[in-house]
């Protein structure tokens, strides 16, 4: 009698691996090879995983066959180790391994949707002049020649030259092998993209979001064939089926833009450093102000830890200047008579300038006069932002649009608009500065296709002369021309209920100021803030990354939070509020009895943002030294969180955002 055979195969679903019967005569899959598997009344295409380990003898003969193979066995679809880092993901970040499948493959691929071929088959290389290697560049790149495998934390300061160090390194590798690059947002590194273009030509592809599903899929195509060598593109990115990967490298890597917010919560930084060590492939992360944990684990000798102190041609960093709000005489609501006088003298030396505002918008809050009245969005009780443009109030979590009419309260028609938008800056800026060239940058002005890449072209040619922003604007830009840069309100992201507000903070002043002084003239800073005794600023001023990371370090040990700690983040929603709280008061006293060896609960307690899209949200916190014990412990509460009724339970491994 023939002996039976059972596959555990994954489709691309939120489920976990589903087995099947092989039919007689039927070749045995390798792993990674597609079949076509009855499921419910229709078909799928789903990927073996590998032979069943067991299956219970009351199931047995239920299961159903293998429809169809689809695959040769000896070239299976996915690659060992892309399989392998799926089923890795899935297991760390306790997502069920075929939501993990159905993310990390485009639908363009399981549709079969077909892309027109590049022009040409051959491999066109890019002509772009290779400039001379500084000192530390030349350092930097022997250290990491040296070696066949390993992380390298490139720690270099802003205008050091990474990037050059980046695409050596892809140069370098042997013949045969790929790399990834992995970037925080394609639109903002339109500078990268073109370097790397010029350099590889079309043996480079560029993987993002906003390509058809047919782009998509071409390019994961030709990673798969080895067509193409080296691919950049954002986070998912890092699931690219490359079998011979020689390289990754993870540029802004403290970025947090790597980590999914939505539906699989990983952090492509640290996928990336997974998936080097299971391919024996170097693994590079570039930063100026590298994240808490990525420079801990360097000095720990986890990574190994290259350093870029000096600018290209030893240029000077900039200086960095406060500019105390509650004392400084102000020219507008939004600027200074101190920013006002640099604006001025930059201008008149024909040079450029570059500011930052964290808020988008006009006013931040709309508040009627007659009352007091907060103007809120009803699904998700934060206040509402006035954009004048668009003569709209606006929701910026679930995009709500609503018209400025009387005052819901008291039918007041006084309504005063409070605190600094971009819209806000750019308005003031025009009356203090006319026809100096300005142009805008954030997701308002950024919608359409390319829109960031035409005002950097803008800047780049000196028809701009003053860029004002979001964050967007401190990315990554190299714009040699800008010799003054600035934050018009420093304090905003210093106030949240975040442990990583101070670190990002840093971060972002640091990229900022690191826009400044990258061509022949010196740049400086000026930080407009009503808090300028805040110890961040200290560091900033000084460029000091080293001291802001001792001091972090000691609030980060005092605390029990990351490097020191491993954490998960349990966030519990509901939409009745009645059943809901009636289930908070059961998680309560669940979190009061839990106890497990090595993992402590935090809370439940209201999220910072306690209602969005409509949705009430709690949340709890779970620490340990250990993963494997974090990982038991939150499993352990997700089974008991599973039988309360009224809630719904979704796990953050690592989180990098407590809002």
């Amino acid at each position: 009698m023939t002996q039976r055979r059972f596959y555990d195969v994954l489709l691309p679903a939120a489920l976990g691996p589903l087995t099947y019967e092989l039919p007689d005569g039927m070749t045995e899959p390798a792993p990674g090879c597609r079949v076509t598997v009855p499921l419910r009344r229709g078909e799928s295409e789903g990927i073996v995983i590998g032979p069943a380990m067991s299956v219970p003898e009351d199931i047995i003969d239920k299961l159903r066959p293998v429809s169809a193979m689809n695959d040769n066995p000896q070239l299976p679809f996915i690659p060992p180790s892309l399989l392998e880092l799926i089923l890795w993901t899935a297991r760390y970040y306790m997502s069920p391994e075929g939501a993990v499948l159905k993310y990390a493959i485009p639908a363009g691929v399981w549709k079969g949707v077909k892309r027109r071929s590049k022009k040409g088959c051959e491999t066109v290389r890019g002509t772009a002049d290779r400039p001379e290697l500084s000192g530390d560049q030349a350092a930097a790149l022997s250290a990491m020649n040296a070696a066949d495998s390993g992380v390298f934390l490139l720690h270099g300061v802003t205008g050091s030259g990474k990037t050059e160090i980046y695409l050596r390194a892809v140069e370098n590798l042997p013949e045969g092998k790929g790399a990834i690059v992995l970037v925080p947002e394609i639109a903002l590194t339109g500078q990268i993209i073109d370097r790397f273009r010029r350099r590889f030509g079309n043996a480079l592809e560029v993987y993002h979001s906003g390509l058809s599903n047919g782009e998509r899929a071409g390019a994961w195509r030709r990673a798969r064939s080895g067509e193409a060598r080296v691919v950049l593109g954002v986070r998912s990115a890092v699931f690219l089926p490359f079998e011979n990967l020689g390289l990754v490298i993870v540029d802004e890597e403290h970025s947090a833009t790597y980590k999914q917010w939505d539906g699989l919560k990983y952090n492509a930084r640290d996928l990336a450093v997974v998936r080097g060590r299971n391919q024996k492939a170097k693994v590079i992360l570039g930063s100026a102000t590298p994240s808490m944990e990525s420079f801990y684990n360097a000095l720990k000798g986890k990574y190994a830890l290259i350093t870029m102190p000096r600018r290209i041609e030893d240029r000077p960093m900039p200086a960095i200047r406060l500019i105390d709000m509650k004392k400084t005489p102000m020219v507008s609501p939004s600027v200074s008579a101190e920013l006002a006088e640099a604006i001025s003298d930059t201008m008149a030396e024909r040079q450029q300038a570059l500011f930052l505002i964290s808020r988008r918008g006009y006013a931040p809050a709309v508040i009627c006069e007659d009352c007091g009245h907060l103007r809120k969005c009803a699904l998700c009780n934060v206040s509402l932002t006035w954009h004048k443009r668009a003569g709209r109030l606006r929701c910026h979590h679930c995009g709500g649009d609503f018209f400025p009419a009387v005052c819901p309260k008291c039918g007041g028609l006084k309504t005063a608009y409070v605190g600094e938008g971009t819209e806000r800056a750019e308005e003031e800026l025009a009356a203090l500065f006319p026809n100096i060239g300005m142009a805008r940058m954030d997701t308002d002005t950024t919608s359409r296709k390319d829109s960031h890449r035409r005002i950097i072209r803008s800047m780049e040619s000196g028809q701009t002369r003053v860029l004002l922003g979001t964050q967007m604007v401190a990315k990554g830009h190299d714009l040699p021309g800008v010799t003054l840069a600035g934050a018009i309100s420093a304090d905003v992201m210093l106030g949240l209920p975040d442990f990583r507000a101070a670190e990002r903070g840093y971060h972002l002043f640091s990229q900022l100021a690191g826009r400044a002084g990258r061509g022949n003239l010196p740049g400086r800073v000026l930080i407009q803030t009503r808090d300028p005794e805040n110890y961040l600023f200290e560091y900033v001023a000084a460029h000091d990354y080293e001291g802001f990371f001792r001091r972090e370090l000691e609030y980060r040990r005092e605390t029990g939070f990351p490097p020191f700690r491993r954490l998960a983040r349990i966030v519990l929603t509901g939409r009745v509020q009645a059943r809901f709280d009636a289930a908070i008061t059961e998680v309560r006293q669940i979190c009061k009895d839990f106890r497990y060896s090595g993992a402590r609960v935090f809370g439940p307690s209201p999220c910072p943002l306690e209602r969005l899209r409509g949705l009430f949200r709690w949340h709890l916190l779970v620490k340990s030294a250990h993963s494997g014990t974090l990982h038991s412990a939150v499993g352990l509460l997700m089974d008991k969180f599973s039988a309360v009724g009224g809630i719904e339970a979704e796990v953050d491994i690592d989180p990098v955002d407590m809002l």
